[in-house]
C-alpha cells in the first residue's frame, strides 16, 4: 500500500509538471506567432502605403505630362 501510494503520488506530480510545461510551451509558441503576425501586418501596411504613394506620384507625373502636351498642341494651333 505504501509503495502504491508513493508511486501514485509521484506519477501525479510528474503528470502535473508535464501539463504545466506543455502550457508554457504553448504560450511561448502563441506569443511568437502573434509577434510574427504583427510584424507581417506592419510590413504589409508599409508596402501598401509605399505603393499608394508611388501610384499617386506616377499619376501626377502623367497628368502633368498630358497638360504640357496639351499646351504644346494649343501653341502649334495658334501659330
Amino acid at each position: 500500500m505504501f509503495w502504491q501510494r508513493n508511486c501514485g503520488s509521484a506519477f501525479s506530480q510528474w503528470r502535473n509538471a508535464q501539463f504545466i510545461q506543455a502550457k508554457e510551451i504553448t504560450a511561448e509558441f502563441e506569443m511568437a506567432t502573434n509577434t510574427q503576425v504583427e510584424e507581417y501586418t506592419a510590413t504589409r501596411k508599409q508596402i501598401r502605403q509605399k505603393n499608394c504613394d508611388r501610384s499617386a506620384r506616377i499619376i501626377k507625373e502623367v497628368n502633368l505630362r498630358n497638360y504640357i502636351a496639351g499646351w504644346r498642341n494649343v501653341a502649334k494651333w495658334l501659330k
